[in-house]
């Protein structure tokens, strides 16, 4: 008689140990994948890329960027937790920096790329839910979300 209940306990002892090691493994998945900053492990060479492809930079012009860059990834690293002011400051500053050193033809595509950017931050705030508007823009009103984005 005490044989049915004993196979019962093993089985909700293994039981338990699975749900227990699948808890824990689940955690640390989602602590690596989501607790640490993707968008800025690889920031600089992410922006280099983007600049040098878009904006068709020459191997010189390429040299001059790299530490903007390498200095603006710095800056917002010191400050991402201060607020999105910051962020966007330094972002202004970085692009400022890089267009003295482009031609006519990329500060255009650097224009194009700058409001790519707005709107690509604009949807993803629309999507999260937020409700704060890019740097320069007044705050909407309330009311229903614009009907553009």
């Amino acid at each position: 008689m005490n044989k049915p209940w004993k196979v019962i306990f093993a089985f909700l002892g293994v039981f338990l140990a699975g749900a227990v090691f699948g808890g824990f493994l689940t955690l640390r998945v989602i602590k690596e994948k989501f607790h640490q900053s993707p968008s800025m492990d690889r920031f600089t060479s992410r922006i280099l890329t983007r600049y040098a492809d878009r904006l068709e930079l020459s191997p010189d012009q390429l040299d001059q960027i790299r530490p903007i860059v390498t200095t603006a990834e710095t800056e917002l690293r010191r400050v991402r937790s201060a607020g999105f002011k910051a962020t966007i400051a330094i972002a202004e500053k970085m692009n400022e920096q890089v267009a003295k050193v482009l031609t006519p033809e990329q500060m255009t595509r650097l224009e194009e790329l700058k409001m790519e950017m707005n709107d690509r931050w604009r949807k993803d705030r629309t999507r999260r839910g937020g409700d704060r508007p890019p740097h320069g823009e007044p705050r909407p009103h309330a009311g229903p979300p614009p009907n553009d984005l």
